[in-house]
C-alpha cells in the first residue's frame, strides 16, 4: 500500500477528509431517540382528542356549577330567576356584591323584592 494512503497524506499535508461517510454506522443511540420521539408523537396524536373533550367536559361542568351558584344566589336576595338568568355576570365576579346592588337598583327604580 501506498505511505501517503496508509497515513491520509496527499503532496505530504493531511488530508481533511480520507472518508467520504465520515460515520458509515449510525449510533445506536441515534435510532433510540428517533424511536421515543416516534412513540412521544403517536401518544400525544392518540390522546389529543380525548383531552380536548376532558377539557370540553369541565368547562360545561364548571358553567353549570357557576350557574347553580347565580340562580343560589339571587334566590337568597329575592331576585326572580328569570330576572337572574338575564344578568351578564363576569366568572370572576363577586355574586353577594353583584345581587346586593342589583337588589338596590330594583329598589331605587320602585320594585319591592321580596325573599322567597
Amino acid at each position: 500500500m501506498n505511505y501517503e494512503k496508509r497515513h491520509n497524506l496527499k503532496d505530504g499535508k493531511p488530508i481533511e477528509n480520507p472518508n467520504s461517510n465520515p460515520n458509515p454506522n449510525p449510533k445506536p443511540e441515534d435510532k433510540t431517540d428517533d424511536m421515543a420521539a416516534i412513540i412521544a408523537n403517536a401518544v400525544s396524536t392518540a390522546v389529543k382528542p380525548l383531552s380536548d373533550e376532558l377539557a370540553q367536559f369541565k368547562a360545561e361542568k364548571s358553567q353549570a356549577t357557576r350557574q347553580e351558584q347565580i340562580m343560589a344566589k339571587a334566590k337568597e336576595y329575592g331576585i326572580p330567576e328569570n330576572y337572574a338568568k338575564r344578568c351578564a355576570i363576569k366568572d370572576d365576579e363577586d355574586l353577594d356584591v353583584y345581587f346586593k346592588d342589583l337588589k338596590q337598583e330594583f329598589a331605587n327604580d320602585g320594585f319591592i323584592i321580596e325573599k322567597l
